[in-house]
Parts: structure tokens; C-alpha cells; sequence
């Protein structure tokens, strides 16, 4: 299996043991009203226009901070555009793209492409299996993830994703959202391990 063609994998990542903190804490820093995107988020860096790399707001919390640095040792990035946290509730998120937008950022997008997958997410509360569904080929996956890890990656640039049609009654979802300019070698060294950990539950093209 090439890695370019993963569309949805769990990563090898110890959990992070301040979650609950972390949902206390939070605080929305913008939201949308769509009922196709039943989505408020809280940024944990300061808000950069065109994906531009950015750096902690002022006035974190103690599990804010502590979960940026838990980032900055888990993560094969070398610089950070985004660390955010996407509470999610009732008809979640419609299919979509992350970065579907290379216009925004010409340079980060093919650096971004040419990592994949490269899109981490962390599931902060919610279901490991249900509420989050992928494409192939125009074929509806729900993907499954086992309880050892809170941690996914997607194709960042790839991978159609979003909340099932069927789902209407998200409860609190809570997903760390990462993103930033990839260490190549770090990345294809946690791919290829949590590959190789968890390949029963790896969708790819």
C-alpha cells in the first residue's frame, strides 16, 4: 500500500491525558449557523491569513499549552498553521475537502500533497466509529479506530470526509484539528509504523 493512497488511518500516538481539561477550558472563537455545518471552533494560534505559519495566542490555558507542546513532540511538523479544536454537535459536517483550496497557498499545498496523508486529527470526545464517514470512489466507508488510540490522519488534500447522512444526533464531538509544514522524514516514519500497527483498520484507494 502506498502511502499517497490513504484515505483514513489511525496513528500510532500515545493519548493525551488532559482531554476533559481541554473541554472545559474551551471557548468559541467563531461558528457557523449552516445547518449542513453544525461546527464552532476555538483557535489555540493566532488567526493568519492564506495559511500563513502562525504562533500561540496570548492568554492559553494550562491544558492548551500543555497540548501544543504535546503537538510539538507527537507530530512531524516543523512549523504550525493551525491548532484548533472543532466541537461538533447534531448533523456535524457535510463531505468536504480540508484543503481543497490551493489558491490560498500555492507552496504549502504542494508540500501538503506531496506528504500525504498528512491531515492529524485527534478525537477529543466522541465516537471511535459512527460519526465520521469517507469517500471512495463514491462509496459512503465509516471507519473504525481501536480504543488504544485518539488519533487519525487523513489526506489533507485528498480525503472526502464528513459526518454520515444518516447521523442527526451528534452529542459534543470534540476533535483536535493540526495542521503545518510537514518533516518529511518524521512523517513517513509514523506512517509507516502505525501502518504497519494498524492496517486492519487503514482505508485506502
Amino acid at each position: 500500500m502506498r502511502s499517497e493512497d490513504i484515505l483514513f488511518m489511525p496513528v500510532d500516538i500515545p493519548k493525551f491525558d488532559r482531554c476533559q481539561e481541554l473541554i472545559d477550558d474551551f471557548t468559541i472563537d467563531w461558528e457557523t449557523n449552516k445547518p449542513e455545518y453544525d461546527v464552532r471552533g476555538q483557535l489555540f494560534l493566532n488567526k493568519k491569513s492564506n495559511y500563513e505559519v502562525s504562533t500561540p495566542k496570548d492568554g492559553l490555558t494550562s491544558s492548551q499549552l500543555a497540548v501544543i507542546r504535546y503537538c510539538k513532540k507527537f507530530l512531524p511538523f516543523t512549523d504550525y498553521i493551525n491548532i484548533k479544536i472543532h466541537h461538533i454537535q447534531t448533523t456535524g459536517m457535510e463531505m468536504h475537502v480540508d484543503f481543497g483550496d490551493r489558491t490560498k497557498n500555492e507552496s504549502l499545498y504542494e508540500h501538503t500533497k506531496e506528504n500525504e496523508p498528512c491531515g492529524y486529527r485527534m478525537v477529543i470526545q466522541g465516537t471511535k466509529s459512527g460519526e465520521v464517514a469517507v469517500t471512495r470512489n463514491d462509496e459512503i466507508i465509516i471507519p473504525t479506530m481501536p480504543e488504544e488510540t485518539d488519533w487519525y490522519v487523513i489526506s489533507h488534500t485528498g480525503t472526502v470526509h464528513g459526518t454520515p447522512r444518516n447521523i442527526d444526533s451528534i452529542e459534543d464531538r470534540y476533535v483536535l484539528f493540526v495542521q503545518g509544514w510537514v518533516d518529511k522524514e518524521q512523517n513517513t516514519e509514523l506512517i509507516s509504523r502505525s501502518l504497519s500497527k494498524y492496517k486492519e483498520y487503514t482505508i485506502s484507494q
